[in-house]
């Protein structure tokens, strides 16, 4: 059995790297709809998040159940993070975004309300 977990740990982590597996987590003609702040801010945030999850990985890689871990806890993350950060940097790159520019981040306090926080339920009819 551990033999099998090992074995599929290591087909994941070379299916993290795949396009196709990019194609399924992120859709790339999204970022070619999005306008060069917004570009510049995805691939700033994806960057910050690949180099978080490869900190974690290394960290964990260190214990003896390290990869599986990293396959079970990181993987699908990293995957995502790197796939956005590729897309969106193309996009970027596409559009002569200056991928350099420091972007501003909306505060949290100035987001729209999420559903169902606004008065309005999540779905179904307004209550009364």
């Amino acid at each position: 059995m551990l033999v099998g977990v090992v074995a599929a740990a290591a087909l994941t982590g070379c299916a993290s790297e795949s396009p196709i597996v990019d194609n399924i987590l992120v859709v790339p003609g999204y970022y070619d709809t999005l306008p060069c702040p917004e570009l510049v801010a995805a691939f700033q945030s994806s960057s910050t998040r690949v180099k978080e999850l490869t900190a974690l990985m290394e960290r964990s890689a260190s214990g003896s159940a390290g990869p599986v871990v990293n396959v079970m806890a990181y993987n699908t993350d990293y995957a995502k993070a790197r796939a956005t950060q590729k897309n969106s940097e193309d996009a970027a790159r596409r559009k002569n975004c200056d991928l350099t520019k420091k972007v501003d981040q909306t505060p949290a306090d100035q987001l729209p309300p999420a559903p169902g926080k606004s008065g309005v339920p999540a779905f179904g009819t307004p209550t009364r």
